[in-house]
């Protein structure tokens, strides 16, 4: 063997011993990465487990093939069976939006530019149908801006406790002789509120107290099972003035909503269903409240069935009744023990009042009371406000929350010595 031939020999020898040498460097680097993949028992890793992958040696069918040989299969999801067989609903992702965050709907329902508001409606804790004080359109009729009192802070809680006050009133001047509870602290009014409902509907009916009005069907329809009624009925035609009667004699609450259709009639003509006309004579009647300097008032119907919205207070009811007892229909009606009344649809009907001090057959009955009104509602107890005259002066006497429906004749008649002597 010559020199060149052992020179090629070695070449030989030692590239086989290099690809020997990197052979098994290669084998090392393998077992060490085999055995960092499944740790020293074999097996899935804990990370495999806890995702709930399994292994499946010898495929790469219906998986994601590693480079280690090994498929891992994700576990079916439950119920993925068709839901038409199955029953159950596919749940999907939505598709991804490039709509503002801000107007993207998130309801699953299709994003609508006419999805109705919805109108919250008064509390109430009885069947009184709901009535809106949306303010009606301007009309050359109405003496002062009609619009309803909107409240921008939490609504301040409603007194039950019973309440009193006693005022004179001389040539037009009102003295505070006594009082119990806060003047200014909201009550409930009951059926007191026909008086505002009667000062609203003269207001703005002006010289029309004589024309006829027949009664709807639509108006009574709003009238709440368990009112105390006149026994007005659908078709009977009779005058404002003597629906003024009715509603303050027996303390009507057919009557109160008979005319406040009315007289909503005169103050939106446009105003196409009785609850519609309802609607704009109670908006009045915040627009009269306001007009007058009521503090502390919210009307939401024409008779006074308890609403959690509906209250007024002791301070706006002395005005109320001074304003009232100003009026002649309003006083005759008050003043009145009862009567049987002509209707100008033929007929009659007999109305008697709520005021045991001005029925002279009651034991509570007494000369100088010249009205005024009584109210009653679960939550507003029994209530009276009564006037008496005496030498020129006038005593103005309320009592509210009373749980003795006889107690508020008996307490009238003696804060009425007591003050007048």
């Amino acid at each position: 063997m010559n020199k060149r031939e052992r020179v090629v020999v070695l070449s030989m020898a030692a590239a086989i011993a290099a690809v020997i040498i990197l052979a098994a460097v290669t084998l090392m680097v393998r077992s060490a990465r085999e055995k960092a993949r499944h740790g020293p028992g074999g097996g899935t890793s804990d990370s495999q487990s806890s995702a709930n992958v399994t292994a499946s040696p010898g495929t790469s069918s219906g998986g994601l093939q590693s480079g280690s040989g090994v498929v891992f299969e994700p576990t079916s999801p439950e119920n993925s069976s068709d839901p038409e067989k199955t029953g159950q609903e596919t749940v999907q992702s939505p598709p991804e939006t490039t709509k503002d965050p801000q107007t993207a709907v998130t309801s699953g329902y299709p994003e609508t530019a006419d999805t109705p508001q919805t109108t919250v409606t008064p509390e109430t804790s009885e069947s009184q149908p709901s009535v809106t004080t949306a303010s009606p359109p301007e009309s050359t009729l109405a003496p002062v801006s009609i619009g309803s009192k909107t409240q921008t802070t939490a609504p301040t809680a409603v007194s039950t406790a019973p309440h009193s006050f006693v005022f004179s009133s001389r040539n037009g001047s009102l003295k505070l002789l006594a009082n119990e509870g806060n003047m200014s602290e909201r009550i409930y009014p009951a059926s007191l509120t026909k008086l505002v409902t009667a000062m609203t509907a003269v207001e703005y009916a002006g010289n029309r107290t004589s024309e006829p009005v027949t009664v709807s069907s639509g108006a009574l329809a709003l009238v709440s099972a368990g009112s105390s009624l006149a026994g007005l009925e659908s078709g009977m035609t009779l005058t404002l003035a003597q629906l003024i009667k009715c509603m303050l004699i027996p303390s009507g609450n057919d009557a109160a909503y008979v005319l406040a259709d009315y007289v909503g009639g005169i103050i939106d003509p446009s105003a196409k269903t009785a609850r519609a006309r309802v609607n704009a004579f109670v908006s009045a009647m915040n627009g009269w409240s306001a007009a007058n300097v009521l503090i502390n008032s919210h009307w939401v119907n024409p008779d006074g069935f308890h609403s959690a919205g509906h209250y007024t207070c002791m301070n706006d009811l002395v005005i109320v009744v001074q304003q009232a007892m100003q009026n002649q229909a309003i006083r005759d009606a008050a003043s009145s023990p009862g009567e049987t009344m002509k209707l100008l649809s033929g007929g009659t009907l007999d109305l008697v009042s709520t005021n045991l001090l001005l029925d002279s057959s009651s034991s509570y009955y007494n000369s100088a009371c010249i009205g005024v009104k009584t109210g009653y509602t679960p939550q507003a107890g029994n209530c009276i406000i009564s006037c008496f005259e005496k030498n020129g002066t006038y005593y103005f006497i309320g009592l509210f929350g009373q749980k003795d429906p006889n107690y508020r004749f008996r307490e009238s008649n003696a804060l009425f010595e007591k003050y007048s002597g």
